[in-house]
């Protein structure tokens, strides 16, 4: 549990970053990656976490 907590916190601050990249003044982020390159790049870090990190709550509920 404790494994999947560090993947999944290391794979959401990048994400969390370029969400948030449109807060910082001068948008930094949009001069390095297009628009299309950080959605790719939101959801390839993304799957992971969901899937992998969030197996525990998305296959408890499911049990009889």
């Amino acid at each position: 549990m404790s494994r999947r907590f560090w993947l999944g916190l290391a794979l959401s601050l990048p994400i969390l970053l370029v969400a948030m990249g449109d807060m910082l003044p001068g948008n930094p982020l949009h001069h390095l990656l297009s628009m299309r390159a950080m959605n790719w790049m939101q959801l390839a870090l993304a799957t992971p976490v969901v899937f992998w990190c969030g197996l525990l709550f998305l296959s408890v509920p499911s049990r009889p």
